[in-house]
């Protein structure tokens, strides 16, 4: 397997006036993987179902493109990547890793006179319009003539730098509050990002599989256009929404819509003391960018998955299109917690019938961060001490390096709530070890996708108290109908309680409940179980990846013949017909 170093960040010589710059020595492959700072070189969510793509489908070549920010980045592989895997190639997007390729350009590399320049600026502010009205044709036929490394003409990039451009983009973007300095920089900032993963002959793939929308997916976008394949985009959260929300310090689970960047005033920060915020120029510039970049991926997209069916029409708030998207949920292996089973039903059969003397051992499983909520869930306990409930014990385990400012308060905040007999912080563990040792995941989040460990917890049998956040109805609470032969044969209901994001009381009185009723503690767990084994799978879920795959691939279909029952929650539906056009290809030629 190829471990790729990028050709920028090692020295070179500069390329000779009008040379197109070469490929990487990277073979052709059925599917490349695109993802942000995680596989292989970061575990979490995301990471390992990446690898799970990458174990399930031994057939198919697989590239993985690593975007990550710098070349201080991690690049040491925290998985054993399969070996169908052919290569790894990291692309960086920080502005400093780009000086040669992009700080450095002047107007004079172009390779334009001053009337032509004016002509491309022109054109790009007509196809900015022409997005705006929702065709993206001039943007991409721009792409095409002043961008792709394999069909340009010109270079675009350094025309930002003209005077002919910023006199225009004065003039376009009047309203935005920005000074000229400030908007100057901006620009610059956001063509940067742009030209990180644009500005790049990129490896040949059959389908190029974006796993967010922001930069993942437009390097997908331009792949498929250079290589006239697909673009299949997932996303297991919606990217804008949550880059929007964190910007602006709201509450997670805010909804954002594609116009607000343009209507928002005002907000409420989600701060222990919230407070109305008028948002800045520079902040509604990267609402912008972040809406319409997600605007380009969703359009270009040929097939956009869901982990749940709320998404679909949250993403359609935000631009995404529901008649070319699909539910595609996240799996789970049950036979990797056999252990863990195990534990779990002893300790469940010890405890039964104990009564008051049983000690309820509960589990934070998470990264100690605010989306996570666990400063929540720490004043909810708070309140089940005051109520005289104390017959438990929460185990907090999550990596708690990422803000440690915020980890030091949560243990201060235990200390002043007075629960530091009930609780124990643990930082990152072996969370399959551990985890048949307690009766219930705690899960307070403010946001989620479909979150993986309670997808553990589920074929454990441990039920879930959490919030009503992304996909965790789907997960925990919506019927699913159990099928043979597409005759329902049965339905499983809930495995967990939920309540809403920040409702301490809520929180509570879940907990509560579900410590005082012995036999719902029996349904949730047999439903929990049921759940997985019937629908979140990981051999549904990987079935489904590979009937996406093999529809847009080049690998023969009598090469898969599995076909499972693949049972559907009742808000499910089937896989649609999907025609890969709606990203025009580039033309087959050549550069002058």
């Amino acid at each position: 397997m190829t471990y790729g170093t990028p050709a920028h960040s090692r020295p070179r010589k500069p390329a000779a006036r009008g040379r197109r710059p070469r490929a990487a020595a990277y073979a052709p492959v059925d599917v490349a993987i695109v993802c942000e700072s995680t596989y292989p070189y970061l575990t979490g969510g995301l990471s390992a179902v990446v690898h799970q793509i990458c174990v399930a489908n031994p057939n198919r070549s697989v590239g993985i493109i690593h975007i990550a920010w710098d070349s201080d980045s991690p690049i040491v592989p925290k998985y054993e990547v399969p070996p169908q895997v052919a290569w790894v190639k990291v692309v960086h997007q920080s502005m400093r890793e780009h000086r040669r390729d992009f700080l450095d350009l002047r107007p004079r590399s172009a390779r334009l006179g001053r009337k032509a320049t004016k002509a491309v600026v022109d054109r790009l502010f007509a196809a900015l319009d022409d997005h705006l009205k929702g065709d993206d044709e001039g943007l991409w036929s721009l792409y095409d003539d002043g961008i792709n490394p394999m069909t340009r003409s010109f270079r675009l990039w350094p025309v930002i730098s003209s005077a002919a451009f910023m006199t225009r983009a004065r003039e376009y973007f009047s309203r935005a509050g920005l000074s000229f300095t400030a908007l100057f920089w901006e620009l610059r900032e956001f063509f940067s990002l742009a030209f990180a993963v644009t500005d790049l002959v990129l490896p040949k793939a059959a389908v190029y599989h974006a796993h967010t929308t922001g930069a993942a997916a437009l390097l997908a976008a331009a792949g498929a256009r250079q290589h006239g394949t697909t673009f299949l985009l997932t996303e297991h959260n919606l990217y804008a929404r949550d880059t929007i929300n964190h910007l602006l310090e709201r509450s997670m689970d805010t909804p954002v819509t594609r116009d607000e960047w343009r209507t928002l005033d005002h907000y409420l920060t989600s701060a222990m003391e919230p407070e109305q915020t008028r948002v800045t120029p520079r902040q509604r510039a990267w609402m912008a960018w972040w809406t319409h970049t997600g605007l380009v991926a969703y359009r270009s997209a040929d097939l956009i998955t869901y982990l749940y069916p709320d998404a679909i029409e949250e993403a359609a708030a935000l631009g995404g299109d529901p008649a070319k998207s699909i539910v595609l949920a996240n799996g789970v292996t049950p036979s990797d917690f056999d252990d863990a089973r195990g534990v779990f039903d002893a300790r469940r059969a010890t405890t039964r019938g104990s009564g008051a003397d049983r000690i309820w051992r509960l589990a934070y499983a998470a990264r100690v961060v605010p989306i996570k909520g666990l400063l929540d869930l720490l004043e909810a306990l708070a309140r089940l001490v005051a109520d005289g409930v104390e017959n438990w014990e929460l185990d907090v385990m999550g990596p708690d390096e990422e803000m440690p400012d915020y980890a030091a308060r949560c243990r201060s905040r235990c200390h002043e709530l007075g629960l530091d007999g009930h609780v124990k912080f643990f930082g990152s563990v072996n969370l399959r070890e551990r985890f048949g040792n307690y009766d219930a995941l705690v899960l307070p989040s403010h946001n989620e996708g479909q979150p993986i460990v309670v997808l553990e917890a589920m074929t454990i049998g441990l039920p879930t108290i959490g919030t009503y956040v992304g996909g965790m109805k789907q997960l925990v609470e919506d019927p699913i109908v159990v099928d043979s032969n597409d005759i329902m044969t049965g339905v499983v209901d809930s495995c967990g309680l939920l309540v809403d994001a920040h409702d301490v009381g809520g929180m509570t009185e879940a907990i509560k409940q579900l410590m005082a009723d012995e036999a719902l503690f029996d349904r949730l767990s047999v439903n929990a179980r049921a759940r997985v084994e019937h629908y979140f799978h990981i051999d549904t879920a990987m079935a489904l990846y590979r009937a996406v795959y093999r529809r847009f691939g080049s690998v023969p279909e009598a090469e898969f013949l599995e076909q499972l029952p693949l049972p559907l929650p009742i808000t499910g539906q089937p896989l649609p017909e999907v025609r890969p056009a709606s990203v025009p290809r580039s033309p087959a030629r050549r550069a002058a």
